[in-house]
């Protein structure tokens, strides 16, 4: 952990404008007209931000032509989310070892886009629930760049011998990927809720303590039981999160975003 820790010095620094977007976060004060305006500056963060807004995953009435434009269509609190996601996206290394970065990048945006809708349903701060839902898997991106060849041994122990992640990890490195996530998202000087919600989306005990962490928890639960070939919610999710977020099963599946929109958009997101 500690070499870790001492790589993420190594991590590129991050835009100007996310850097102000992650200040920002919170801020009932913040001018979104100044804020869209220094997007707009970004024309790299900026475009990204116009795909995505336009693509059929938001279902706009019309399309936006600026990142102010936008912010009137959309919110400034959706705006700043898309923006923080493009930019976290491309701090670290493209290039892969033992991880598929769009596979990883499709999951993050399914989660992120799944926690944001409990959130606005449950009454927790929907932005912070979309950023931890992006963010809830860094810590392996970081793994595969700072330990390639440990971590790729790592994966296929895992694999293997059929356990969890989480377990190979920590039996041949001392502690997991989020660990490593939380460790990133306090080095960005990321908000509490959304470190804690990185730190524990796997532990739905600890999650549901805290709001957004219920909601990145019960999100992760969704897809994975999506990937394991079911629909809706699943029905293993624990009581405790239930009871965290105050939510039947109808307002939860009501959540859960259309595949291949969310698919297409994380993809204009990436810049593929």
């Amino acid at each position: 952990m500690k070499q870790i820790i001492e790589k993420l010095s190594k991590l590129p620094v991050l835009p100007i404008v996310v850097q102000e977007v992650i200040r920002s976060l919170g801020d009932p004060d913040v001018d979104a007209a100044v804020l869209g305006h220094k997007i707009g500056h970004d024309p790299v963060l900026g475009a990204r931000l116009l795909r995505v807004a336009n693509s059929a995953f938001f279902g706009l009435s019309r399309q936006v032509a600026t990142p102010q434009d936008a912010i009137m269509v959309m919110g400034l609190s959706q705006v700043r989310s898309l923006v923080l996601a493009s930019g976290l996206v491309h701090a670290l290394p493209r290039h892969a070892h033992g991880l598929d970065r769009k596979q990883h990048w499709q999951r993050s945006f399914r989660v992120a886009t799944t926690a944001q809708a409990l959130a606005r349903r449950a009454r927790c701060p929907a932005e912070s629930a979309f950023t931890a839902g992006m963010l809830h898997n860094i810590g392996e991106l970081v793994l595969d760049v700072c330990l390639p060849e440990a971590y790729v041994a790592v994966r296929a122990d895992s694999r293997a011998r059929g356990v969890p992640l989480r377990q190979a990890e920590r039996e041949a490195l001392g502690f997991d990927h989020t660990e490593v996530g939380a460790e990133v998202a306090r080095y960005w000087k990321l908000p509490d809720a959304i470190e804690h919600a990185i730190r524990h989306c796997h532990e739905p005990e600890a999650a549901a303590t805290e709001g957004v962490a219920a909601c990145v928890a019960v999100a992760c639960l969704i897809d994975d039981h999506a990937a394991a070939g079911g629909a809706g919610i699943p029905p293993e999710l624990p009581d405790v999160l239930r009871a965290a977020l105050r939510l039947d099963d109808a307002a939860m599946l009501a959540c859960i975003p259309d595949a291949a929109e969310a698919e297409a958009a994380a993809a204009m997101l990436l810049g593929d």
